[in-house]
Protein backbone atom coordinates (compact mmCIF):
# COMPACT_ATOMS: atom_id res chain seq x y z
CA UNK A 1 0.00 0.00 0.00
CA UNK A 2 1.20 3.25 -1.15
CA UNK A 3 -1.09 5.22 0.08
CA UNK A 4 -3.79 5.31 2.64
CA UNK A 5 -6.55 7.58 4.35
CA UNK A 6 -8.98 6.19 7.23
CA UNK A 7 -11.86 8.65 8.54
CA UNK A 8 -14.69 7.92 10.81
CA UNK A 9 -18.00 9.42 10.86
CA UNK A 10 -18.78 11.90 14.23
CA UNK A 11 -22.16 13.20 15.10
CA UNK A 12 -21.93 16.95 16.46
CA UNK A 13 -24.44 17.83 18.15
CA UNK A 14 -25.63 22.03 18.88
CA UNK A 15 -28.46 23.55 17.83
CA UNK A 16 -28.83 21.20 15.34
CA UNK A 17 -26.27 18.15 14.33
CA UNK A 18 -23.87 17.97 11.95
CA UNK A 19 -22.19 14.95 10.62
CA UNK A 20 -17.45 15.65 10.56
CA UNK A 21 -15.76 12.89 9.20
CA UNK A 22 -12.64 12.73 11.04
CA UNK A 23 -9.08 11.65 9.77
CA UNK A 24 -7.54 9.75 11.74
CA UNK A 25 -4.91 8.14 9.98
CA UNK A 26 -3.12 9.23 6.62
CA UNK A 27 -0.04 7.80 5.19
CA UNK A 28 0.80 9.20 2.11
CA UNK A 29 4.68 9.49 2.06
CA UNK A 30 5.09 6.54 -0.75
CA UNK A 31 2.79 8.78 -3.31
CA UNK A 32 4.35 11.37 -5.16
CA UNK A 33 3.00 14.75 -4.10
CA UNK A 34 -0.26 15.07 -6.58
CA UNK A 35 -0.90 11.70 -6.14
CA UNK A 36 -0.90 12.42 -2.39
CA UNK A 37 -3.19 15.23 -2.59
CA UNK A 38 -6.10 13.44 -5.25
CA UNK A 39 -5.87 10.60 -2.26
CA UNK A 40 -6.83 13.39 0.11
CA UNK A 41 -9.89 14.73 -2.44
CA UNK A 42 -10.99 11.39 -2.69
CA UNK A 43 -11.59 11.05 0.76
CA UNK A 44 -13.61 13.94 0.79
CA UNK A 45 -15.55 12.87 -1.96
CA UNK A 46 -16.32 9.77 -0.18
CA UNK A 47 -16.90 11.82 2.76
CA UNK A 48 -19.05 13.85 0.98
CA UNK A 49 -20.99 11.03 -0.63
CA UNK A 50 -21.89 9.81 2.89
CA UNK A 51 -23.58 12.43 3.66
CA UNK A 52 -20.67 14.29 5.93
CA UNK A 53 -20.80 18.09 6.47
CA UNK A 54 -17.53 18.52 7.72
CA UNK A 55 -13.31 17.38 7.39
CA UNK A 56 -11.66 17.42 10.45
CA UNK A 57 -7.94 15.87 10.69
CA UNK A 58 -6.52 15.05 14.18
CA UNK A 59 -3.04 16.42 14.73
CA UNK A 60 -1.17 13.31 14.38
CA UNK A 61 2.75 13.28 15.50
CA UNK A 62 4.32 11.97 11.84
CA UNK A 63 1.07 12.36 9.91
CA UNK A 64 1.95 14.34 7.16
CA UNK A 65 0.05 17.86 6.84
CA UNK A 66 0.95 19.16 3.53
CA UNK A 67 -1.28 16.67 1.63
CA UNK A 68 -4.41 18.15 3.64
CA UNK A 69 -3.45 22.11 3.43
CA UNK A 70 -2.92 21.43 -0.65
CA UNK A 71 -6.72 20.20 -0.45
CA UNK A 72 -7.84 23.58 0.89
CA UNK A 73 -7.52 22.66 4.34
CA UNK A 74 -7.48 25.68 7.11
CA UNK A 75 -4.35 24.49 9.36
CA UNK A 76 -4.91 26.04 12.92
CA UNK A 77 -2.40 26.93 15.41
CA UNK A 78 -0.53 24.18 17.26
CA UNK A 79 -2.11 25.15 20.24
CA UNK A 80 -5.50 24.12 18.66
CA UNK A 81 -7.04 20.29 18.82
CA UNK A 82 -8.02 20.01 15.40
CA UNK A 83 -8.31 21.40 11.98
CA UNK A 84 -11.28 22.10 10.33
CA UNK A 85 -13.03 22.84 6.90
CA UNK A 86 -16.42 22.35 5.41
CA UNK A 87 -16.28 19.39 2.36
CA UNK A 88 -18.57 21.69 0.09
CA UNK A 89 -19.71 25.54 0.01
CA UNK A 90 -22.11 24.66 -2.09
CA UNK A 91 -24.93 22.68 -0.02
CA UNK A 92 -27.60 24.35 0.67
CA UNK A 93 -27.83 23.76 4.67
CA UNK A 94 -24.44 24.77 5.11
CA UNK A 95 -25.25 27.63 7.62
CA UNK A 96 -22.69 26.96 10.45
CA UNK A 97 -21.43 30.27 12.42
CA UNK A 98 -19.77 28.61 15.19
CA UNK A 99 -18.09 25.44 15.87
CA UNK A 100 -17.25 24.57 19.51
CA UNK A 101 -15.40 21.47 19.82
CA UNK A 102 -14.27 19.80 22.52
CA UNK A 103 -11.60 17.31 22.31
CA UNK A 104 -10.55 14.76 24.86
Amino acid sequence: VAGLINYFPLEIVGKRSIVAGVIDFMAVDELPGSQAVDLVRTALADMTRRGVHLALALRIYGMSWWPLARASFTIQPRDYCYIAQPINFDQPDWQLRKLHVHWR
